[in-house]
């Protein structure tokens, strides 16, 4: 990783910003996983050490944890392609206020104490108000889905849909441009083919 791109990165992510002609610090613990991981990766350590940057990554996701709203754009149209919303614990929803109230109820009774929650609407399926998630999920989520936003990123949050994004043509479509069947499977622009629905 380039330096510039790491700074960049941990700008994004909220562990410091520019300020005075540098940067300060704001979340010192995931600043110190950030760089220490970025480190090692640079300096090209034993295989072993590398084979450990997994469970670093693992240790730094809760701290990269971070509410948020990801909404890709459609390469052809410009209309949202999918939305990510990650809910941290004790929150609601964006939408909140627009949901029916019995919905309300229910999301309320299905909340645990500490969890996070992950609302996802793709091309062609979603999970409707959220699923729990722990906090290591909502961290690779965060780190995936920073801007820019690109396939190769993306694809490590382990959405079933990748929030829209086609591999081969590292863009985003929506369910029109997708051109998607009954089953859940779709073609983009381009014709490259692609399940949206992890229920078919």
């Amino acid at each position: 990783m380039q330096s510039a791109d790491m700074l960049s990165e941990l700008c994004t992510l909220g562990a410091w910003e520019r300020a005075d002609g540098g940067y300060r610090v704001l979340d010192w613990k995931a600043a110190g996983y950030a760089l220490d991981g970025a480190c090692r990766h640079c300096t090209g350590e034993d295989p072993q050490a590398l084979a450990g940057e997994r469970d670093h990554e693992t240790k730094a996701w809760p701290l990269l944890a971070r509410p948020a709203i990801i909404t890709p754009l459609c390469a052809v149209c410009g209309i949202d392609s999918a939305r990510v919303e990650t809910v941290a614990p004790g929150q609601m929803p964006a939408r909140w206020a627009k949901l029916p109230g019995v919905i309300r109820a229910g999301i309320q009774q299905a909340r645990k104490p500490g969890n996070w929650h992950l609302i996802t609407a793709g091309p062609a399926a979603g999970n409707s108000h959220g699923v729990p998630i722990d906090a290591v999920r909502a961290g690779q989520i965060a780190w995936a889905l920073r801007p820019p936003l690109r396939f190769a990123q993306v694809h490590q949050a382990g959405l079933h849909d990748d929030a829209g994004f086609c591999a081969r043509c590292d863009a985003a479509y929506c369910y029109f441009h997708w051109n998607a069947i009954d089953s859940g499977y779709g073609w983009c622009p381009r014709g490259h083919g692609k399940s949206l629905d992890p229920d078919w």
